[in-house]
């Protein structure tokens, strides 16, 4: 598994949200707890590799997506999407595009529909099933895409 210069990817990436929100502005930063600590965002996750929130002022939409995104990061993020009950489904982002478009679908689901950290399994789910990649058990999503 190799590291993922996410600014290679930003064409892509754009795309995607185009696709599936109405806009948020995504910033390619270093370090995202760090960024969030200077801007009073509560983040706890030293390794964070993505972060979405709200502008309390506008209401705008922001994803925050690492510029690096480390084997032992995404490797983070796998191992939270397995304990989450998706250990099939995460086996369809082996390759890098598809880990990033899983990333910021992901991100975009907690600002389409406000879902908060207690929400993140309701956010895979919707990011794999926008994907195309069908949920292994019976439960279906909970948003229609």
């Amino acid at each position: 598994m190799n590291s993922i210069l996410t600014a290679a990817h930003r064409i892509f990436i754009d795309a995607s949200i185009a696709e599936f929100s109405r806009g948020p502005i995504v910033l390619i930063i270093d370090n995202v707890p760090e960024w969030c600590r200077r801007h009073n965002i509560e983040e706890y996750n030293p390794s964070q590799t993505a972060r979405a929130f709200r502008v309390q002022q506008t209401g705008k939409g922001v994803i925050l997506l690492a510029s690096l995104i480390t084997p032992a990061m995404r490797r983070s993020v796998e191992i939270f999407i397995e304990q989450s009950g998706y250990s099939e489904e995460v086996k369809a982002l082996r390759k890098d595009r598809d880990f990033l478009k899983h990333l910021v679908l992901h991100e975009i689901a907690h600002l389409n529909y406000g879902w908060g950290e207690g929400e993140e399994s309701l956010c895979d789910e919707w990011a794999f099933a926008m994907m195309g990649i069908p949920r292994q058990s019976a439960r279906g999503c909970p948003v229609s895409p």
